[in-house]
């Protein structure tokens, strides 16, 4: 009985008893293998999340760097361009701020060329004061005037000043447009010069013929109906001739128009041809702008400020450029002993 008692307490668990504590044992390994892997995704999906937004920070953050890359360029961009001189308007056109003599006005370097032709040459009769009544009469023209941007500058002068305006060319071809916006103007004839490079097209030349330059006029005169002055646009060599000029003096009288002198030369005849065919001709007094100094063209300004109140009246010529019209926008202390008036007005 003994041994038979032995036996049993080394006997193992029943069959049934086995399996259902292994199948137990099975589902909870599953279980703890499912719970495992869930945590791993949730960490893995923690770290997506995690990772994208530190994505999202980053690229904010290079956005904001470039944005305030551009920003800084861009002011200085702004800083340079405001730290560089003045560049005029259409400066291969319309306003060449240059020293060298090519560059100034067409008058100007026609005239100063013609001078060193006959240096000796007195320009103009030695000045006496003259008897006249009321306030010097001052008459200011801006030649050369072929751009809208012309007409504005001009408007913004408060006092009178006669426009000459270029007739229109291939360079300029609405300048005759350009009368419209003014009260008072002249037209700017182009004439041949002794040495000029760059001349305006259908200029008058010493050879052309009476009814080349009376169809001339006649044509212009269409384009500038109101225009009552005529003056020239360079012309050393035409108004030197004695020829030329009478053709010139006879057509202007037939189409009841004015020639003012615009003095390119010393030699001009202008005034002896107009005496003949009893026409008075008026003359420019002083250039303006010899220099594109403001400070020389303020001395120029008050030559001619004398120069009126000497004889009663006087004429200046200037060119539509920066310095000469930023100086007579500010010019009215410097004309307060004249009375500034438009060419038909003196």
């Amino acid at each position: 009985m003994a041994k038979k008692r032995k036996n049993r307490k080394k006997s193992t668990l029943p069959p049934k008893v086995l399996i259902f504590s292994l199948m137990l044992l099975s589902i909870l390994v599953t279980g703890a293998i499912f719970y495992l892997n869930l945590d791993k995704k949730e960490e893995k999906a923690s770290f997506k999340v995690e990772n994208s937004s530190t994505d999202e920070e980053l690229m904010n953050k290079m956005k904001k760097m470039l944005q305030d890359e551009r920003v800084r360029l861009d002011e200085k961009k702004k800083e340079q361009v405001a730290a560089l001189p003045p560049v005029p308007v259409l400066k291969k056109i319309e306003e060449k701020e240059a020293s060298k003599e090519e560059e100034k006005p067409s008058e100007v370097a026609d005239y100063e060329k013609s001078l060193k032709k006959e240096p000796k040459v007195i320009d103009f009769k030695p000045q006496k004061k003259e008897h006249y009544e009321g306030r010097p009469k001052l008459a200011i023209i801006i030649d050369d005037v072929s751009f809208p941007n012309h007409v504005k500058k001009i408007k913004s002068i408060p006092f009178p000043v006669t426009p000459s305006i270029l007739p229109p060319t291939k360079r300029h071809p609405d300048s005759h447009k350009l009368a419209k916006e003014f009260d008072c103007y002249m037209v700017h004839l182009p004439l041949e010069a002794q040495n000029h490079n760059s001349p305006e097209e259908r200029t008058l030349r010493v050879g052309n013929s009476f009814n080349e330059i009376e169809n001339w006029i006649k044509e212009l005169k269409k384009q500038f109906p109101k225009a009552l002055f005529y003056n020239n646009h360079t012309g050393s060599k035409f108004t030197e001739n004695s020829r030329a000029m009478e053709y010139l003096i006879k057509a202007l009288k037939e189409s009841e128009i004015e020639f003012l002198d615009s003095k390119t030369t010393p030699r001009s005849v202008a005034r002896s041809i107009g005496e003949k065919y009893g026409m008075s001709i008026y003359s420019r007094d002083v250039f303006l702008d010899n220099s594109f100094n403001e400070e020389d063209i303020k001395k120029q300004l008050k030559e001619a400020v004398r120069i009126a109140k000497l004889r009663g009246k006087a004429i200046a010529i200037g060119h539509p450029h920066i310095s000469t019209l930023s100086v007579l926008k500010n010019a009215k202390p410097l004309l307060k002993d004249v009375e500034v008036v438009y060419i038909k007005d003196l």
